[in-house]
């Protein structure tokens, strides 16, 4: 890392008398540079107060107009101050040299040190580069010392100066500045950012993206109801009162990181030719926040996307005799067209994940099961989990389930964890998860540790342990209602840690149970008053996790309701969306409109493709559980959808229903996603769609693409290369779907061959299409119902050889393959294909196979299903250019099919 100053002329001093000098050596502009693989990356002090982020490739740069400002104020008043630090306050600059950053490496760090002391503090502001291969992001923090008192002389005639008020610290912001067009790039015709990604605070709130000048969604109920599910980072109030330079700021806002980018082809606002994929767009901005260990965090921009911002919440703590603790790291990078891995936020991703020691693959296996919740709510009893015990047993060969969790229900109150409802549960809590064992699964159980109601034990007995309304001694703080209000535990106070300790041990180790649900975690970071007042919210929620996983040990923790990046490194599986429903969308009397956090499938939906590429990088995702039953207002069309995106994400996949409600057809369809992939598909207009409509996995046996590309699964040898592609209709009416030209280019790179076409088959209807893709031409397109889905198999044609197309028992069409073989002679050849999964749900599955003879040749095919052999146990469904394709069908076992011509 280099470190100059442009200029040796001293710098303009500050008027201010109580602040130091800048010595001689520091002048300004002051830049530090890194070069990495030819590309210079520049962080410029400027003279004009900020700073100045640009790399030589980008087509953006970043400025900021200051270094850090603070809102601040009395602890008795309500007047908000703000101290703005600029440029022309640093007093030096020191090379820290490469420091260890958690889960960065060695990180070049310079440190700058800042004049003008406030609250008795003065701060001091941390930069450096990431290295990495496609980009260098700048990182910064700021961090606090005490300044020395002014010494008090004594004089008898002096009159005693009163005591200083108590002073509370409400943000620090790290950013307020502007996205711009670098002046070196296209200067007539700037890419102008087009769309922002942003991601509410905790685990039910929207994330997506919304085009440039557009609402972005909010809740719908009053904030009374609602608010608190969604307090996470907050703007100073010259933010929120729109104070800043008069630019709506505050029109977007994200917890923890956002993301801007550009369609492609946004110049002078014209859109017509705009990408339909994210690949196919323009530059583009990953702003956030490492991690969530000091403040809550928020990202803010303006209705243009021009003006940008970044705070750190200090949630007014007092300001004591020990320093507030350092902001977290914030992360700045800038991305060139097309130049990113498999996500615009992977780098971003993989840097939060591994700065927050998340295993990476997790190092648990994926949750699949069953849970209480949907179809009896709180009204369970042993009887009906022994009942949907036995029936997922029975169904053990279709859905290979290893979890069974126990919901809300069984308790008497919140809080009161071990006080069962009279007789529901004979056999006690230890009873119940002994018997899941013994039916051969993982015992789960729900729990929200530091969630009270009002009239528990704990909370009549332990008052104390409530966080309050801020200034009041007894006003319990608001929870947010989830049909009914409760209190949050505070998570300063040592006893409510103890306790919440005991809780988790005694479920664990008394019980017995395996998984922990644990729900409503946002209870113990609750706007109010708590005992240890110099604690922000964000270290409050760190105090409460790491005691849930500490008295946890390895068992299999679900975050639910949880400060997602707060969570990261301390859960297994996370909630990412707000609760699924029996309906798509929210209905009267709730607000139809909400596009936030009320229960409904589309909410399910949204985030399980807007959040995935969180998943397998900081946890598995839990999209919350897939409801099958024919009693519930969703179409067939709708439950398919909610089942292609669960396959499709790869993450945890629990259904909810009483089982005997559950039909054969909709067993089977569970059957052709399990096992599941552990391989996240990539959404391909994340950042073009608020929903969106294109995800794409990669299959293969090629340890190349294996190791290159975090979307592929890796098939047994033989098999070769192909996509899958999952395709949605969001709209309300039936309309044909088209795969994008950018889809199949993003194929062809990992070998597919596009020569002689394209085997294309649709899995939930089951049809086998040819698609000639010579010279470009697409007709991939399928009619999709209102709010459906498909998913369609792509498979280049390899001339000359036989090929294994797929079947109906996978919907990846290769991973119930386990081993794979061709052979051939002069006059024929052979596939050989042994499966390591049976036909499942109680119904025939079907084979595709390529076989490159004429159709008048087909009497020459023989199958052999499990060794013996038959003559008409197949049908030809299509003839194309290099052959033909036939089907076979396949009924009870089948553990392999060898295709002789």
């Amino acid at each position: 890392m280099k470190l100059f100053s442009k200029k040796k002329q001293k710098p303009e001093i500050p008027t201010n008398p109580t602040l130091p000098k800048i010595p001689p050596r520091f002048s300004l502009p002051f830049v530090i540079s890194e070069t990495v693989n030819n590309e210079s990356i520049t962080l410029k002090i400027t003279e004009d107060g900020g700073f100045i982020y640009h790399t030589s490739s980008s087509e953006w740069i970043v400025t900021s107009n200051q270094l850090l400002s603070i809102s601040y104020s009395e602890a008795s008043s309500n007047k908000i101050l703000e101290k703005i630090w600029t440029s022309k306050d640093v007093t030096h600059a020191t090379d820290l040299g490469k420091i260890d950053v958690e889960g960065l490496r060695k990180v070049n760090l310079v440190e700058l040190t800042l004049s003008g002391p406030v609250l008795g503090l003065l701060p001091k502001v941390i930069f450096g580069f990431v290295t990495l291969p496609i980009s260098c992001p700048l990182i910064w923090k700021v961090s606090w010392v005490k300044a020395e008192a002014e010494p008090v002389v004594s004089d008898s005639s002096t009159p005693p100066v009163p005591p200083s008020p108590q002073m509370v610290l409400h943000t620090a912001t790290l950013l307020r500045g502007s996205l711009m067009s670098s002046p070196d790039h296209h200067p007539d015709h700037p890419e102008l950012p087009t769309h922002i990604y942003t991601s509410s605070w905790q685990s039910w709130g929207f994330a997506g993206t919304t085009p440039k000048g557009k609402a972005q969604p909010r809740h719908a109920l009053p904030d009374i109801f609602a608010g608190e599910f969604h307090r996470g980072g907050e703007a100073p109030p010259s933010e929120a009162s729109d104070a800043w330079l008069g630019k709506n700021m505050g029109w977007y806002s994200s917890d923890g990181f956002a993301a801007i980018t550009s369609n492609g082809n946004s110049s002078h606002g014209c859109h017509s030719e705009a990408a339909l994929v994210d690949s196919a767009g323009g530059p583009s901005l990953v702003l956030g926040m490492l991690s969530q260990k000091s403040n809550f965090s928020l990202v803010t921009a303006n209705r243009d996307l021009e003006f940008i911002a970044v705070h750190s919440s200090y949630d007014g703590v007092i300001v004591g005799a020990t320093p507030p603790p350092p902001t977290d790291f914030c992360w700045l990078q800038l991305l060139e067209p097309h130049n990113y891995k498999d996500e615009i936020m992977a780098d971003y991703l993989d840097a939060l994940g591994a700065h927050n020691k998340a295993k990476n693959p997790p190092a648990q296996p994926l949750s699949i099961g069953w849970c209480s919740w949907y179809d009896y709510y709180e009204k369970i009893s042993e009887d009906v989990i022994v009942n949907n015990l036995k029936k997922l047993q029975a169904s053990k060969d279709s859905f290979d389930a290893n979890v069974v969790v126990v919901d809300d229900g069984y308790m008497t109150s919140w809080g009161d964890w071990d006080s069962l409802k009279p007789g529901l549960f004979p056999s006690g809590m230890k009873g119940l998860a002994s018997s899941i064992k013994e039916a051969g699964f993982k015992p789960g159980v729900w729990l929200a540790p530091f969630a009270a109601d009002k009239g528990s034990k704990i909370a009549v007995e332990h008052p104390d342990w409530i966080i309050k309304v801020k200034g009041s001694k007894t006003k319990p703080a608001n929870s947010a209602n989830c049909a009914k209000w409760f209190y949050g535990l505070d998570a300063t106070n040592p006893a409510v840690i103890e306790h919440v300790k005991n809780v988790i041990r005694t479920a664990v180790q008394d019980w017995g149970f395996e998984v922990l649900k644990l729900d409503f975690l946002y209870a113990s970071c609750l706007k109010g008053e708590r005992m240890d007042k110099e604690a922000t919210r964000a270290q409050a929620y760190n105090k409460a996790i790491s005691a849930l996983r500490e008295a946890a040990g390895d068992v299999f923790i679900i975050g639910c309701g949880a400060p997602l990046l707060g969570s990261v490194g301390y859960v297994d599986g996370m909630r990412i969306s707000a609760d699924t429903g029996p309906t798509f969308a929210p209905t009267f009397p709730m607000p139809w409109w909400d596009q936030a956090n009320l229960p409904c499938l589309r909410s399910m939906i949204r985030n399980t493709l807007t959040r995935s590429p969180l998943s397998h990088r900081l946890w598995h995702n839990d999209p919350d559980c897939l409801l099958l039953r024919d009693t519930t207002k969703l179409s067939e069309h709708e439950v398919i959808s909610a089942i292609t995106v669960a396959a499709m994400s790869s993450g945890m996949l629990l259904l909810s229903d009483d089982l005997s409600k559950v039909g054969s057809s909709r067993i089977k369809k569970i059957a052709m996603v399990t096992p599941p992939t552990n391989v996240p598909a990539i959404p391909l207009d994340l950042h073009l769609n608020k929903m969106p409509t294109l995800t794409q996995l990669i299959c293969t046996d090629d340890p190349g693409c294996l190791k290159n590309h975090r979307n592929t699964l890796k098939v047994a040898e033989g098999l070769g290369t192909w996509t899958v592609f999952g395709l949605h209709n969001w709209n309300k009416a039936t309309s044909t779907v088209q795969l994008p030209e950018g889809g199949i280019k993003m194929g062809r790179k990992h070998g597919s061959v596009m020569d002689h076409g394209h085997h294309c088959f649709y899995v939930w209807s089951g049809k086998y299409k040819y698609v000639n893709t010579l010279g470009g031409a697409l007709d991939v397109g399928v009619q999709i119902k209102g709010h459906g889905s498909e998913i369609v198999v792509m498979k280049p044609v390899v001339p000359g050889t036989g090929q294994y197309i797929g079947s109906t028992m996978h919907f990846t069409c290769g991973m119930e393959v386990k081993r794979y073989k061709l052979g051939g002679k002069a006059t024929g050849g052979e596939i050989e294909v042994e499966f390591n999964k049976s036909p499942g749900g109680g119904e025939a599955d079907i084979a595709f196979f390529f076989v490159p003879i004429q159709p008048s040749e087909c009497k020459k095919i023989i199958i052999h299903i499990n060794d013996r052999a038959s003559y008409n146990a197949h049908r030809v469904v299509a003839s194309i250019p290099e052959g033909i394709v036939v089907a076979v069908k396949m009924q009870g076992e089948c553990s392999s099919i060898n295709v002789v011509w």
